[in-house]
């Protein structure tokens, strides 16, 4: 209430000036008639309303992500793919993580491994979106990628 009552005391002292007001409302100008020779004058009051500027649509999925992304589905792949090969031909071959088992299936492979890579990457993705000058968006694809290249590498010896 006070900022109205100031707003127009203001809008009344500079009708008597003709000078231009700004009011208290950061994208609204008011512009002030010339006053005649009255002592009361009718005020015209012309609101300019200034528009935002629009934000920069930000892409769903950019270069750096979709490649990042590209490159941990590839390892994701490869390790499960390996480690299916690798227990279905060898004795020596065991898995190592325990929610998967000692032998496991193709079946349980994907079955555990395809949530855990979407949920990473979910998150990888909102990180990214929340904060993209930041890089910590890299931290849960760059770890499943270095997880599954381990399990890559240790598949390839172990023939």
């Amino acid at each position: 209430m006070r900022r109205i009552i100031a707003i127009v005391m203001l809008c009344y002292a500079a009708a008597a000036s003709g000078q231009v007001v700004t009011s208290a409302f950061s994208n609204v100008s008011l512009e002030m008639a010339s006053p005649s020779n009255s002592l009361v004058s009718p005020i015209a009051i012309e609101p300019v309303v200034q528009q935002p500027p629009t934000p920069k649509k930000q892409h769903m999925v950019d270069r750096p992500f979709a490649i990042l992304l590209a490159v941990s589905a590839a390892f994701t792949i490869a390790d499960i793919e390996l480690t299916a090969n690798c227990v279905a031909t060898s004795a020596r071959c065991r898995e190592a993580n325990p929610l998967l088992g000692r032998t496991p299936t193709r079946a349980r492979l994907y079955g555990v491994n395809a949530p855990l890579y979407l949920g990473g990457a979910l998150i990888s993705r909102a990180l990214h979106r929340k904060n993209p000058d930041k890089k910590l968006w890299v931290v849960p694809l760059v770890s499943a990628t270095a997880a599954h290249a381990v399990g890559v590498v240790s598949n390839s010896w172990a023939r």
